[in-house]
């Protein structure tokens, strides 16, 4: 380690004498970060890559009638089983290069604790698969629901706003910022307000909830879309919430959380819907969750569907 950040140190002098030197401006300076952050993003998804082969390697997915059993790993193999029972959510991914091959991905929250190494061979259930076979595979663990859903709703019309407001002002106070800086030079950065408009649109455009058949489930994104669903039945708590900005706009979220929710996945929640959708959405949703004393309140599960001040 102290020889890794020698070289680093010593590459940064050097780097650093050399601008000296060539008296680079700021055009110079923000070509060659731009093209060191490609580098980086580069070699980072090169290592990915051989971690998913090291990891992955002879993945194999063995349904039984309770459980679920997966085989994996190229150094080391690792065997894992998980009772169907116990899985409580899913975050099915597809990455613009997943589109362009015909493939997603499916991981699982569980109702336990396990080890390290279990965790990631559990939760990454199918890492590659046709979404033909997906949805075959979804179909079965959903408990015979139909999947992939049919009716999807649209969030508030408003929603793109919510996704482009803050962004916008950001990147307008940092043109501002580099203008009294580096002088007219600095209004570049202006050119990332309409790219910030067009990803709010198309997020908003895409992004959507459903509840079919006792399955729970919001989608967002464009170029690397995002599914992330629940049967209702499995569900623990539900919360309402909202900002000002959400109060003005006629917004709620509604949160839903389940045992053994990832840290690592996005939370199960549906942003920035018009608040009388929210409170009927929610009161379905707990028409669905089981009642048991030892587990569930229904009173307090009613009260955490209230919105907040």
């Amino acid at each position: 380690t102290k020889w890794l950040s020698n070289v680093a140190e010593d590459a940064f002098k050097s780097g650093a004498a050399v601008a000296e030197q060539w008296h680079f401006g700021l055009a110079s300076y923000i070509v060659g970060s731009v093209v060191l952050l490609l580098a980086l993003l580069i070699a980072m998804r090169l290592l990915s890559i051989a971690l998913a082969l090291l990891q992955f390697h002879g993945f194999t997915l063995t349904a039984g009638e309770r459980e679920l059993r997966v085989e994996r790993g190229l150094l080391s193999r690792i065997r894992s089983h998980l009772p169907k029972r116990r899985i409580q959510a899913f975050s099915l991914s597809e990455t613009l290069l997943h589109r362009w091959f015909g493939r997603q991905s499916l991981r699982v929250d569980r109702a336990a604790m396990e080890a390290a190494n279990e965790s990631q061979s559990v939760r990454d259930l199918v890492p590659i698969a046709t979404p033909d076979t997906m949805d075959s595979i979804l179909r079965e663990l959903l408990s015979g629901q139909h999947w992939p859903s049919q009716q999807w709703h649209a969030l508030h019309p408003r929603a793109w706003w919510r996704q482009f407001g803050v962004y916008a002002l950001i990147a307008s106070l940092v043109s501002i910022a580099l203008i009294l800086w580096r002088g007219p030079v600095g209004a570049w950065a202006l050119l990332l307000v309409p790219m910030l408009y067009v990803r709010a649109r198309l997020w908003a455009r895409y992004s959507a909830w459903s509840l079919e058949g006792g399955v729970i489930a919001f989608r967002q994104g464009w170029l690397n879309r995002h599914w992330r669903f629940a049967e209702a039945r499995k569900l623990q708590t539900l919360r309402l919430s909202q900002s000002p900005f959400d109060r003005r706009h006629g917004m709620a979220t509604l949160h839903m959380d389940t045992i053994g929710a990832s840290p690592f996945e996005p939370e199960l929640c549906i942003p920035y819907l018009h608040t009388a959708d929210a409170e009927r959405l929610a009161a379905q949703l707990r028409a669905l969750m089981p009642y048991d004393e030892g587990r569930i309140n229904p009173a307090r599960t009613a009260a955490s569907a209230v919105p907040e001040a």
